[in-house]
């Protein structure tokens, strides 16, 4: 039986059908640094599926992806350092990602139901769940908590 680890996905082999098209793409030369057929194709299908409002980076490690994700987790922990300070909100969960939980009272929730889009994670408790992204900024936080002051 082959090794097994759950402590990374990096540990892992390539997909085969991922190995597949690799040895398919790399056939003859190809414009480089983004002006390739693959990477336009690419860039088509996330939009397709994300909406076209979106970009797309490309990073060729993991390591280099979770770089790019440090952002949403400081800014994670930004918003739940400021959240704690409201009384009425409880950080129901420890963040651990880009992923901030709280319940919250019925008042505050449409107040900020009304401004901004996140998902009620369990109605019973009134639990909701935001996220950070990696353009996530302060003011960003900032703006969003003051509208539970106003």
């Amino acid at each position: 039986m082959a090794w097994k680890s759950f402590a990374s996905d990096n540990y892992a082999s390539i997909h085969p059908t991922v190995l597949k098209a690799i040895g398919e793409a790399n056939i003859g030369h190809s414009k480089a640094y983004g002006g390739d057929s693959y990477t336009q194709r690419a860039i088509a299908l996330f939009k397709e599926q994300l909406g076209e409002q979106i970009d797309v980076y490309f990073v060729c490690t993991g390591t280099a992806a979770n770089v790019l994700g440090l952002n949403t987790l400081a800014m994670a922990e930004l918003l739940a350092k400021e959240i704690q300070k409201i009384p009425q909100i409880k950080i129901s969960r420890k963040v651990q990602a880009n992923a901030v939980f709280a319940c919250l009272e019925p008042k505050l929730l449409a107040i900020l139901q009304d401004k901004y889009s996140f998902y009620i994670w369990d109605e019973a408790t009134r639990e909701v769940r935001w996220m950070t992204s990696w353009d996530t900024t302060q003011q960003d936080i900032l703006d969003f908590v003051a509208q539970i002051y106003k």
